[in-house]
Parts: structure tokens; sequence; C-alpha cells
């Protein structure tokens, strides 16, 4: 599928989940907790990332709402200008989704930064289901829905305590891992 032909991954998997977890950050109690479903794919779209600066703006997005927009419409505007395979980005299905799921996990990192998140608390993390059989992976996967679900079941079961080594934290197989990490 052309990346062109798949844009709304990253109005739904991306905006749509940033809108929604800023809408709610008010409302949420003191010591809340946000967990948001991410992907695997993040990492893989990463990699395919064949632009060392785009890396590098990449890993230092984490540091501000506003660096992760910039990249994720510098994106759309390669993309509608077909010109995002020579600036470096994945340009195939995995390449939209998985950059939804990339600028989502980054995007994580950084919300941890939020005067609010920090005032009450929140606890902040993403959570890879793995690669679930499921209709959205044509039956494929690998995992059965149980199994997809221990990751974000543990972090929502985890104690209501803000551990820095984990806030903001992309967790895989149950256990934090890296999105920029092969």
């Amino acid at each position: 599928m052309d990346v062109r032909n798949s844009k709304f991954y990253l109005i739904q998997n991306f905006y749509g989940t940033v809108e929604l977890s800023e809408k709610i950050l008010p409302l949420l109690a003191q010591r809340g907790k946000i967990v948001s479903l991410g992907s695997g794919l993040g990492r893989i779209t990463f990699q395919a990332i064949t632009n060392e600066d785009l890396k590098k703006r990449w890993r230092k997005a984490e540091a501000s709402k506003k660096e992760i927009f910039d990249l994720v419409q510098e994106f759309e505007k390669d993309v509608e200008a077909g010109n995002e395979k020579q600036k470096g980005w994945p340009n195939d299905f995995f390449g939209n989704y998985g950059l939804s799921k990339l600028a989502l996990t980054v995007y994580h990192s950084a919300l941890t930064k939020n005067e609010i998140v920090k005032n009450k608390e929140i606890q902040v993390y993403i959570a890879c289901p793995g690669y679930v059989d499921t209709d959205m992976s044509d039956h494929q996967g690998t995992l059965t829905i149980e199994e997809g679900t221990r990751t974000p079941v543990m972090l929502i079961e985890s104690p209501f305590e803000v551990k820095k080594e984990w806030q903001g934290a992309f967790f895989s197989e149950q256990k934090k891992a890296s999105i920029f990490d092969a």
C-alpha cells in the first residue's frame, strides 16, 4: 500500500490519541495513569529512516511536543510532495503506521514534562501488545488476545509510584524497551 493512501493512521493513532490524552489530563485524579497502546513497528520505522539527521531529531524530540509535531508535519508534507523516500522517510504502509506509533511513543516521553502530569504525579506509559491474532493482523498474529493484554495490564496494575526510569517509557513483553534500539 502506498504511504499516501494511509494518512488516516497519523490522524487516528497520533493526533487522536494526543488530543484525547491532553483533554483528559485535567480530569485525571491525583496519581492517575495514562497507558496507551503503542507498537513495535514504531521501532522498526525508526530503524527504516535512512536520514541520520531525522534520526537525531527523533531522539531529541522526546524533549518537546512541538518538536514531535514538527517532525510529523514534515513527514506529511514530504508525503504530499511525493518525496518522502528521497528525504529518508519510510514510504510504505508499515512506515506510515509505524511513524504514527513512533510519534506516539516519543510524545509519551514528552508528555511527562506537562505541568498537570508533574503536579498530579500522573504515571505515563505506552505499551506494545505484540503481534496479536486479531482482525487487524488478518489473524496472522502469533499471540492470543490474552497474551497481548499482559503488558498493558501489567502497567495498569503496577503500584501507584512515579518511577523516574519508567515515566514516559515504552514497554514490550512486560519490560521497558527502547523505541530507538534495534
